[in-house]
């Protein structure tokens, strides 16, 4: 009743990125819930709900951690010197939007949901449920540990939807 998530990529024949990056990684996040089956009904997630409050817990590629001996905080390890294409996918089953950054690194966006765009640098973007990002990042920083932030924001989008006409 809990089931299996995990990515499918289907590469296209041509990449016109392919110059940018060496590399891909798959970075996924999803929010946890400790009864998943309670909390994906509709009526689960209802206010006052004990067991499907708020997002408590979010796993990168399926791994959790809080910095301790035991549960180390997962790791996406990189070479210095090689730009990675990093494809972002939020398999969040409740929660609705992080607010994903690297520190000290720019990232430079070239995919949204498998569809190519125009390149743009970023410092920070928004991963809703279900989006794919694609983000060229380049491990040209001294060699060491950034923190891959993924803040939970629900009312994103009500602050930066455009006002009803």
């Amino acid at each position: 009743d809990r089931g299996l998530k995990g990515p499918i990529v289907i590469h296209p024949r041509a990449d016109p990125h392919k110059a940018l990056y060496q590399e891909e990684k798959i970075v996924t996040i999803s929010d946890e819930w400790r009864n998943p089956d309670e909390c994906l009904r509709a009526e689960g997630a209802q206010p006052g709900n004990p067991v499907c409050m708020e997002i408590e817990t979010a796993s990168w590629n399926g791994q959790w951690g809080d910095g301790t001996e035991e549960y180390p905080w997962p790791l996406v390890s990189v070479k210095q010197g090689t730009c990675y294409r990093l494809r972002f996918i939020g398999m969040m089953g409740q929660a609705q939007n992080f607010q994903i950054s690297i520190a000290g690194h720019n990232m430079t966006l070239i995919a949204v949901d498998g569809i190519d765009v125009e390149p743009i640098k970023l410092s920070k973007f928004n991963l809703h449920a279900g989006e794919r990002f694609d983000v060229i990042v380049c491990a040209d920083q001294v060699p060491g540990n950034y923190v891959i932030e993924a803040v939970y924001d629900l009312a994103c989008f009500l602050e930066t939807a455009p006002a009803p006409h």
